[in-house]
């Protein structure tokens, strides 16, 4: 897993990016695109998980290859996610932290790991109006 370049790199090289080399499986590739691409069909929930659990569209299922700084960045861009719900292992030292910080339109957040490294999310709750469920 990697992630780990500054906001600028990813806003600079967002519509450039080969999502083959930044995901490990199609339907990662899939949401990535879709979040970049401010798809409707992200109204719903976000799943980023270690293991399927309904083997979802909505799952992103991260492994070694997938780069979790670009998932942090497109989740913080996306104007349309309405819930994310993360139950997975996230390395100290990623962006995907500071990405979601900057999203705005999350109504409701999930986190169901180690919080260790989610004490920089207080941004995000002083930044987003929209935020109305935490658990």
């Amino acid at each position: 897993m990697v992630g780990s370049l500054d906001y600028t790199y990813y806003k600079e090289h967002a519509q450039d990016v080969k999502l083959d080399d930044i995901t490990s499986s199609e339907r990662n590739k899939n949401i990535i695109q879709k979040l970049r691409d401010g798809n409707s069909d992200f109204k719903d929930s976000l799943y980023i998980l270690d293991e399927p659990m309904e083997d979802d569209d909505c799952e992103f299922i991260v492994q070694q290859s997938d780069d979790l700084g670009w998932l942090g960045y497109f989740v913080g861009e996306n104007k349309r996610l309405g819930g994310l719900f993360i139950k997975c292992y996230l390395p100290p030292g990623t962006s995907f932290i500071e990405g979601i910080c900057r999203n705005r339109s999350i109504e409701s957040l999930h986190i169901d790991c180690d919080v260790g490294d989610y004490l920089s999310l207080g941004s995000m709750l002083g930044n987003n109006s929209n935020l109305n469920s935490l658990q």
